[in-house]
């Protein structure tokens, strides 16, 4: 393309764009300078609220796990706790704390205990049926398997409802086994990963163990011989939000909170999002991650301000401001994508050829120049092809001009199918002559890609009464190539295509003529 004939056009647009792009920048400016005072504001008062909400949700987690520990501290004290009092115990507890799914007793009994343990369990009178259980393949409730050591659940609150859970032996499943082995080793609190409590609510719950002996252990054979079961709570993790974030309406309102597992078996786990009645707003210095501690478990809160929250605690000029900079930006960017779409179709109409939509001679001669500079860096060969339609003026006084150029159209087409690299280029030439640049093909493949023009065409079978040659269309074809090209010239690689073509031509049409294949010194020779 001629940058000279486009660099007025160019300059203008490139001042349109300079201004497009000031104006932008004081605007923006002059909000920064304004609301900079504003968004520290702001940004120390949601501060502040993040760390009250990240206090009120630790409580009220410490809270719901002191009541595992309370009735750890009742088997402690106690030689024997009853039905009645774990009933009793575990029901307060739940009153005080909403988030307590269930509170449960799991003793360990050994396979020579499992016989009497079964008979007491069955002599209560809510558990006439009562039998050691597990889950086979199936999910089905039957009788547990011989194992050495069991952990079933014996006593659990509320009963009614979970009826199906008493007598299930915790150690059946692997990652509870594992889960109870831990609380035990460790002395500690143990918390499980994420599960659903209820399979039709997408609401996640989480279990948490601590150990009761029946004397002070301090080793790990200590705690093991002195073992006497475990505590277990299964805690919800909507209500313990509900509790504490959610419970303060000016929160709840104007922030959006999302709670996630990172340590999650195969990906993080959203464990719980809030749903605001709008969207969170994705500002940096309006949203938070606080890591929150649960026993060996850390979850992460991301705490995000919704427009609500700017509403109640912000003021409105930066926004209004924001938005108006924001429509002039999108004015003026339409404006500059009109001007460089226009732009680039007048460029793209300078390089083709209106009849057959080929590229044209101009634009081939640019293409040949830079390519002849790669094969000269690259020391790789180049070749040309030139190619004639034969008796095209007869066709056009036989068929008419309009029939000559459909005639044309068909051929670029079938030239395109036979030259089908990226790299290559095809060119209308002038009138029914065309071009092929082939970079980095020498004259083995030069000759290959000429068989196949030749055979495109003649697969065309476009009649041609005229033709002194043949009843259908042909051309005639002429190849040059240049394998070392440093001391010689695109346009002597041209003429000599050109020359190969007229030799092809004067052989008797439909014929291809391969031009002898010269070295820079051979072209010197003959200059």
């Amino acid at each position: 393309m001629n940058i000279k004939g486009l660099s007025n056009r160019r300059l203008n647009i490139a001042l349109l764009i300079m201004l497009v792009l000031l104006g932008p920048v004081v605007a923006i400016a002059t909000y920064s300078f304004t609301a900079a005072g504003e968004r520290n504001r702001l940004s120390a008062q949601f501060e502040k609220d993040v760390g009250e909400s990240i206090f009120v949700l630790e409580a009220e987690i410490k809270a719901n796990i002191k009541a595992l520990f309370a009735l750890q501290a009742l088997y402690h004290a106690s030689d024997r706790v009853t039905a009645e009092e774990f009933s009793e115990f575990s029901s307060s507890m739940r009153q005080r704390n909403p988030a307590i799914h269930t509170l449960e007793w799991i003793p360990r009994v050994s396979a020579g205990e499992r016989f009497g343990h079964e008979a007491r369990g069955r002599r209560r009178s809510d558990l006439e049926t009562y039998e050691i259980t597990e889950r086979n393949e199936d999910g089905e409730l039957v009788r547990a398997k011989e194992r050495k050591t069991y952990f079933p659940v014996y006593l659990i609150e509320p009963s009614v409802g979970n009826e199906s859970a008493i007598g299930f032996d915790l150690a059946s499943n692997p990652n509870r086994r594992t889960a109870l082995i831990e609380a035990m080793a460790s002395d500690k609190l143990t918390v499980t990963d994420p599960i659903t409590v209820d399979p039709k609510e997408p609401s996640k719950a989480f279990l948490a163990f601590v150990p009761v002996y029946t004397q002070e252990a301090k080793t790990f054979p200590e705690r093991w011989n002195n073992l006497e079961g475990f505590v277990l709570g299964i805690f919800r993790i909507n209500e313990l939000l509900q509790e504490s974030l959610l419970a303060d309406r000016r929160h709840s309102e104007t922030m959006a909170y999302r709670l996630v597992d990172p340590e999650a078996a195969s990906e993080p786990l959203e464990l719980y999002r809030s749903q605001p009645k709008i969207s969170p707003l994705r500002k940096p210095d309006l949203s938070r991650r606080a890591v929150i501690s649960l026993g060996p478990q850390k979850w992460e809160l991301y705490i995000h301000a919704t427009p609500a929250y700017l509403s109640t605690y912000g003021r409105r000029q930066p926004l209004i401001l924001s938005i108006s900079i924001f429509l002039i930006w999108e004015l003026l960017v339409g404006a500059i994508a009109i001007l460089l779409k226009r732009s680039i179709d007048l460029e793209k109409l300078a390089r083709l050829d209106s009849l057959t939509g080929l590229s044209n001679r101009r634009y081939f001669t640019e293409t040949i120049r830079k390519e002849w500079e790669r094969a000269k860096r690259q020391e790789h060969p180049i070749s040309v092809i030139m190619v004639d339609v034969d008796y095209f003026k007869h066709y056009n006084d036989s068929y008419g001009h309009r029939a000559g150029d459909e005639c044309l159209q068909r051929i670029a087409a079938a030239l395109k199918t036979a030259a089908s690299r990226a790299t290559d280029m095809i060119c209308r030439y002038g009138g029914e002559e065309f071009v092929i640049l082939l970079p980095n093909v020498g004259a083995q493949g030069t000759t290959t890609v000429a068989h196949k023009l030749q055979n495109q065409i003649k697969a065309l079978a476009i009649p041609h009464k005229t033709s002194n040659v043949s009843k259908r269309v042909t051309v005639s074809i002429g190849c040059a190539t240049q394998t070392n090209i440093k001391t010689s010239s695109w346009e002597y690689l041209v003429a000599r295509a050109d020359a190969a073509m007229y030799q092809a031509k004067q052989k008797g049409r439909n014929q291809i003529a391969q031009g002898k294949v010269e070295t820079s010194s051979s072209a010197e020779s003959q200059r």
